[in-house]
């Protein structure tokens, strides 16, 4: 169908294959291979329902106005390189194994990222405003340098083998969920980070990590098994304004004196009197079990043993002969 009528979405072909207009809800004047002849652009966001046809040739789409995109829209669509338009939510497995190599959404006001959404693809940038990334949403990129998010949550290894990335900038991320960072080898910059909840081994596996801060006062506890494997991590601090946890810049303390995490990468380490007990201790999660480097452990102000902070009854000696016991 030929008209005079400019028109606002071009080269679309869904991994080469016609797409009929069933595919795409929010704006009439579709011919079948899904140009827009409309008089003017849309004032409506356009939404992809439903999957396209598997493939690996499908092209770019020109529009800022697609806001939905649904589940597996361009899965393995392996030439497509940008994300159409600024989309607010962006459904499981969305872009997954597709050829997408830059996310940029720092436009959209607020992004949902469902589960999968990219994972294994080629992306080399991610910029997020506002978002909410799903679990394994970005995991497994393998291209992944760096990452800027402004404000949301981090869902459970939303990042998790992404080998390449060398800066993360979380900037407000309210929360970061089980192994989000898991196995990021390279990755030697957070920044200052604002959550109020880590979850466990979030960060458990970046070896290039040598310090974290953490600036939330809000921030209620922190579990040993967060930077598990983190060997150049010689630094953790908390902020001064938190009433909850304290910190001597390398190791981690609640509000009863009770030891939550030690920094992997520091050799020796001293407890004083404002150390009561020691989380773990005598099990198995023992807080100096993430502590790889850790060599030998001195005591100071006459406190020489440290009963558990899980429950048992009995006082350990802490020596260097325990951490030969652990």
């Amino acid at each position: 169908m030929k008209s005079n009528a400019p028109s606002f979405i071009v080269s679309i072909s869904f991994c080469g294959v016609p797409a009929d207009e069933s595919m795409i809800t929010g704006i009439s004047g579709f011919t079948s291979r899904m140009t827009c002849s409309a008089s003017s652009p849309p004032t409506s966001g356009i939404t992809i329902s439903k999957k396209t046809p598997s493939g690996f040739s499908c092209r770019s789409i020109m529009t800022a106005s697609l806001l939905i995109i649904g589940p597996k829209a361009f899965y393995m669509c392996k030439s497509l390189a940008l994300i159409p338009g600024d989309p607010t939510s962006i459904g499981e497995s969305a872009f997954a194994f597709s050829g997408v190599s830059e996310a940029d959404l720092g436009g959209s006001a607020e992004v949902r990222i469902a589960k999968e959404a990219f994972w294994y693809t080629q992306v080399e940038k991610v910029v997020l405003g506002s978002a909410s990334v799903g679990e394994s949403a970005f995991a497994d990129c393998k291209s992944l340098a760096s990452l800027r998010i402004g404000a949301g949550s981090v869902g459970a290894r939303a990042f998790s083998g992404c080998t390449a990335m060398r800066t993360a900038d979380l900037g407000a991320v309210s929360s970061i969920g089980d192994r989000a960072f898991e196995d990021c080898n390279y990755l030697g910059s957070v920044g200052g980070i604002a959550a109020d909840a880590v979850g466990e081994r979030a960060f458990s596996g970046c070896m290039a990590l040598e310090s974290v801060s953490f600036t939330s006062s809000e921030l209620r506890s922190l579990p040993a098994s967060a930077f598990a494997g983190c060997t150049s991590l010689k630094k953790i601090s908390v902020s001064p304004d938190n009433a909850v946890l304290r910190s001597d810049g390398r190791t981690v303390l609640d509000a009863a004196g009770t030891l939550l995490v030690c920094a992997p990468g520091i050799s020796e380490v001293t407890l004083g009197e404002n150390v009561s007990s020691v989380k773990g201790l005598g099990t198995q999660d023992v807080v100096l079990q993430y502590s790889e480097s850790l060599k030998s452990i001195s005591v100071s102000g006459g406190n020489q043993s440290y009963s558990s902070a899980d429950g048992d009854r009995k006082s350990t000696r802490l020596n260097s002969s325990h951490l030969a016991e652990s």
